[in-house]
């Protein structure tokens, strides 16, 4: 039988949608107009797969992530808390530092926004993952060679 959705987990959803979402979007806006009228091989994109996908169709980026979305918001919300919070981090991370190269790439000088979206992001990690109450087993003595 499966787990039952853990609804405190929710919390760990908001930072990696929110990075997510502007991840998504920019990674859209920042494609050259060859590519909107057609172009496939001009996509941008540093990461393989959404490239691969990016010259394959325009709509298939785009879809994947709106499946993607829901996927890793349910594997949170359904992993006990020690795994969803792993889960959480990566997603959160790897899109925040995504989303900033694509602030580096569209905005002239904007590094100076970059180095502080990384940081608010850092900070939104650490508020969720307080909200989220911890499902490791409490401490226990140590079982040492000696005490046996």
């Amino acid at each position: 039988m499966l787990n039952p959705m853990k609804w405190t987990n929710a919390w760990l959803c908001l930072g990696p949608l929110l990075v997510y979402v502007l991840d998504v979007s920019l990674t859209l806006m920042g494609q050259p107009e060859a590519y909107w009228a057609g172009h496939l091989d001009q996509a941008k994109e540093g990461n393989l797969f959404p490239r691969w996908m990016m010259h394959q169709h325009p709509w298939l980026f785009p879809l994947v992530a709106l499946v993607w979305l829901p996927t890793f918001c349910t594997a949170i919300l359904w992993l006990p808390a020690r795994f969803a919070k792993v889960v959480a981090f990566v997603i959160q991370v790897g899109h925040t530092l995504a989303a900033s190269s694509w602030i580096v790439e569209l905005v002239p000088g904007s590094y100076l926004i970059a180095l502080p979206f990384m940081l608010l992001s850092l900070k939104l990690l650490d508020w969720t993952w307080r909200r989220v109450p911890s499902d490791w087993p409490p401490d226990a003595p140590c079982k040492t060679a000696s005490s046996s």
